[in-house]
């Protein structure tokens, strides 16, 4: 029976590279629009708000959350939110995407394939996709 346990338990660690991956929550405000995450900068033009990911200010100063090399979520002042994966589509991206989405919209994957869900229907993922403030999905 330990064994079992250990062996499953080795498996979804696999399925997440590590623990810290499993585990990772980003330190930012639970309202994600552009006014708190500005606020939450306050005079720095960016911060460390988890494992390899930074909230920063872009040159139009519209505010990025970079993972690695990739702005993946991108949101200006008018809180629209563009989508990017810098073509890597892993289980770490889209767990960061969706700590960053508005209520009632969500990042999947189904058959391999990634989805976004918003209040306006389901679709697939695009880079630069758009999502209005009020959660619909512009492509």
């Amino acid at each position: 029976m330990k064994n079992i346990i250990k062996n499953k338990i080795k498996t979804i660690l696999n399925e997440f590279h590590s623990l810290d991956e499993f585990t990772s929550r980003l330190s930012v405000p639970s309202n994600i629009d552009y006014d708190s995450l500005d606020n939450f900068l306050g005079n720095k033009d960016e911060k460390k708000i988890g494992h390899n990911t930074i909230l920063h200010k872009l040159y139009n100063d519209d505010i990025a959350i970079k993972l690695w090399n990739t702005n993946i979520v991108v949101i200006n002042k008018l809180n629209n939110i563009r989508l990017y994966s810098g073509g890597w589509e892993t289980r770490t991206t889209a767990d960061r995407i969706n700590q960053l989405l508005p209520s009632g919209v969500g990042l999947y994957t189904r058959k391999g394939e990634w989805r976004v869900k918003g209040h306006n229907g389901e679709f697939k993922f695009v880079n630069g996709m758009l999502i209005t403030p009020n959660g619909d999905i512009v492509i």
